[in-house]
Order: C-alpha cells, then structure tokens, then sequence
C-alpha cells in the first residue's frame, strides 16, 4: 500500500490554533509541508480529520543515528501544545 498525500487547509481550527500557538510562544508560524510519512495520515486520508505535523525536533535529525531535541525547543513546544489544545477547545466548542 502507497500512502497517500495529504495537506490540511490552513484555514481549519487545528492550523490556525497552532499558529496563533507558536507565535503567543514566540515560534515561527510560517507553514511548511512535512516531507515524510507517519500514522497521522491515515487520520487524514481515511477519515477526513484535519491533521498537522508539530514537534520540537527537526525532520533532518529524526530517526537518525544522532537524533537529538534541542531543550529549549522541547520547552516551547510543551507550551504550545498547551496554548493549541486550549484555544482549539475552545473555538471548536463555540462553533
């Protein structure tokens, strides 16, 4: 089986959550498309579920023999799960 491409519009809840997330911890919210493959996509493709990539590593360190997550980075990114999780909550409750 071939996976199939995905991109989620970045105008659904769970991008712009995430954006508004990373900027409120100081991140960049510039949109980049993940080139690779995880599980995630079956949440995208079989079911429709508007999925997005976000962790504190780097796509070129990743299942590398020196793959490594930078601390500060982890710290930001614990934060804005929190921040994302919250504001999806609630912008999704009050549609």
């Amino acid at each position: 089986m071939i996976p199939e491409a995905f991109a989620t519009d970045p105008s659904t809840a769970v991008v712009r959550a995430f954006r508004h997330a990373v900027k409120e911890e100081g991140g960049d919210d510039t949109i980049d498309m993940m080139r690779g493959w995880g599980d995630v996509e079956f949440v995208a493709t079989d079911y429709g579920v508007p999925t997005i990539y976000f962790g504190p590593g780097t796509v070129a360190a990743a299942h590398t023999a020196d793959e490594y997550i930078d601390l500060d980075r982890y710290h930001m990114s614990v934060g804005v799960y929190e921040r994302a999780i919250q504001e999806f909550l609630v912008t999704t409750k009050a549609s």
